[in-house]
């Protein structure tokens, strides 16, 4: 089983809200085969709010779990701003 920690869209029209999920990777986020929610990721407003449980996170990359691209980015940003 190959495991994937990627974004899936919530909220309404215009009014985007992503879950960060731990999902095989061989399903779509919407599939409801998820195990586990580890984040959340809200982009609008004026401040863009990502929260991520950091012992979750390491946990599923050390079983060998991909992060996706857009999970990186935002990873990259949040150290950045912690500094």
């Amino acid at each position: 089983m190959s495991v994937m920690i990627k974004l899936s869209r919530e909220g309404r029209n215009n009014l985007p809200f992503f879950r960060v999920q731990v999902i095989d990777k061989q399903y779509s986020p919407k599939s409801g085969k998820t195990l586990e929610y580890i984040g959340t990721y809200s982009p609008t407003g004026t401040n863009e709010k990502f929260e991520i449980k950091q012992d979750r996170l390491k946990f599923w990359t050390d079983r060998g779990a991909l992060v996706s691209e857009r999970i990186q980015k935002l990873l990259k940003k949040l150290a950045k701003s912690a500094k």
